[in-house]
């Protein structure tokens, strides 16, 4: 990505501007202008009428006078989602967050093939709503992984603008879904989880690369072990966060503690990112329960409905992957839907985490 930038600020005709001149978008434009590439300032929601200090503020109406073709935006704020749909709504194509700068750039793309599977063991299922770049480097870092299990791998688009929305052009032996609205990520998932054929799931962001070799075979092999598992996933490395995703327990409601991963262990609440379920036991769930719609608290749910049903969650440390985050749906502390949601989850789940306890002890202490 970076060579890519560097290519676009060279170019006299293009613009790159940082979105975003709070601290993060500022430490953004002090990495990129290291490595020698050109900003040509900033915008930010905080100065609409924009502002001089230091390097260039624009105001929000300069963004009338930009070539939408010739302008690019890196979003270097805690409120990407709002921002890149704002300048979605204006036209702009030329939009990358901040996890995309880690991930290799495709100015072309080259056709990414799977084995075709007529019965497959495995159902992969990816989510995507625009960054196709990061879908794309997804579905190439699975088919290079060398997993010896059969899969069949699915797609859903959420109405996408950007090339996602043509990625039967660019896959081989991929099941592509475009839904005629976007669904979120519950909807996507609900949806394309009803075409799968695998006696397995796997769920799969579509900003994740797998590092660690046959990552799926690893976690298959666990999950055929005890009928117990409901949900299995590995390490997750957060580059920008400099850390691990891990997963945890609750301590309270509202509060949960990491696990350190040593070992495999239960867990009470599981990032579903690089996830193998059971198919049997999502459908006994009956999937993401759409009173959380569009988004925030389905997965806290449908983990804790498998844990009452007498279904395990397991961290397994023996399989690792990066993952960038917020790909497809980023959380929102400012989103009214949020409060709603944890208000729901908190009301259905408050006996079982605050009262027992034990009960809670024994099922983490499991494994």
């Amino acid at each position: 990505m970076i060579n890519f930038l560097k290519k676009i600020s060279k170019h006299p005709a293009k613009k790159l501007y940082i979105w975003g001149a709070g601290p993060l978008g500022r430490s953004i434009a002090d990495a990129l202008t290291l490595v020698g590439v050109r900003i040509d300032g900033y915008f930010d929601n905080a100065f609409p009428d924009g502002r001089e200090d230091g390097e260039k503020i624009h105001p929000i109406s300069y963004l009338e006078k930009q070539d939408l073709e010739n302008t690019y935006f890196i979003v270097g704020s805690y409120r990407e989602k709002e921002i890149i749909a704002q300048l979605r709504e204006e036209g702009f194509t030329n939009i990358y967050c901040q996890c995309e700068l880690a991930m290799y750039y495709h100015e072309e793309f080259p056709k990414i093939s799977f084995e075709k599977c007529d019965e497959p063991e495995v159902s992969v299922l990816v989510t995507a709503y625009n960054g196709w770049n990061m879908t794309y480097n997804t579905l190439k870092s699975l088919s290079e992984n060398e997993n010896q299990c059969k899969f069949e791998v699915i797609v859903g688009d959420n109405c996408s603008t950007d090339l996602t929305k043509h990625a039967e052009e660019y896959l081989e032996n991929v099941k592509v879904i475009h839904h005629e609205k976007n669904l979120r990520y519950l909807g996507n998932m609900n949806a394309i989880a009803k075409e799968a054929r695998g006696e397995y799931l796997f769920f799969c962001s579509n900003d994740i690369l797998f590092t660690q070799k046959r990552y799926i075979d690893i976690l298959l092999a666990e999950a055929k072990k005890d009928a117990r598992i409901g949900m299995i996933t590995g390490k997750l490395w957060v580059p920008f966060k400099r850390k691990y995703d891990v997963h945890s327990v609750y301590i309270k409601l509202g509060e949960c503690e990491e696990v350190e991963l040593d070992r495999p262990k239960n867990v009470e609440n599981m990032w579903p990112i690089a996830t193998i379920i059971p198919d049997r036991v999502w459908k006994e769930m009956g999937g993401y329960d759409t009173a959380f719609l569009p988004v925030y608290y389905e997965d806290a749910d449908v983990e804790m409905r498998m844990i009452a049903a007498g279904y395990e969650l397991v961290a397994y440390p023996f399989a690792e992957c990066i993952h960038y985050g917020g790909a497809t749906d980023k959380w929102d502390n400012n989103d009214p839907q949020l409060l709603k949601n944890r208000a729901l989850f908190n009301a259905r789940w408050e006996h079982y985490i605050e009262q027992e306890k034990d009960k809670r002890q024994t099922y983490v202490n499991a494994r």
